[in-house]
């Protein structure tokens, strides 16, 4: 009898994929997980292993996810301008749950005054790469938040289009 799922598929490849995404674009394991859609904790996975165990099959799903997200894609995030409106909603969400501007420009690696401007709206654009941290950092805050209320599941993306697409990028 034929099953309509289809078989795990073997973690090598996609492990070494995530690798050179990582190196690539200087990305941590969550950044490539927020641009494929997939959770944080399959990427770590695929990186360290589960109880000391290398993780050896991934889901078909994942496994296209993460093959969706290009070494050219995960290279020029940093220089990649996206419009602001979505991250602004993402800066916001974080400085209501509590988080600090100055705190968070350390995290997220930028200048206080860039999240200032993208806060107050002067900001306009943003790099690609601002965008991808602030859904990340959404992400495990979200994550925190639901461990500590008891919650099991969280959405794999809390914000839908995290970088847009090729076409959508400003000039």
């Amino acid at each position: 009898m034929a099953t309509a799922t289809m078989p795990w598929v073997d973690a090598r490849p996609f492990r070494a994929h995530l690798h050179h995404l990582m190196a690539t674009g200087d990305l941590t394991a969550a950044e490539v997980a927020t641009l494929a859609g997939v959770s944080p904790r399959l990427t770590v996975a695929l990186l360290h292993g589960r109880a000391g165990r290398a993780l050896r099959r991934v889901s078909p799903a994942s496994a296209r996810a993460l093959l969706s997200v290009t070494a050219y894609q995960a290279r020029t995030l940093r220089s990649r301008q996206v419009p602001a409106q979505e991250p602004r909603t993402w800066l916001h969400r974080l400085l209501a749950d509590g988080a600090g501007l100055d705190e968070l420009a350390a995290a997220l690696e930028v200048e206080p005054s860039v999240l200032a401007g993208l806060a107050d709206g002067s900001r306009t654009w943003c790099n690609g790469l601002l965008a991808v941290r602030l859904v990340t950092a959404l992400r495990a805050s979200s994550a925190r938040a639901a461990s500590v209320q008891g919650a099991s599941a969280l959405p794999e993306q809390p914000a839908p289009d995290v970088v847009p697409v090729e076409g959508q990028v400003a000039a």
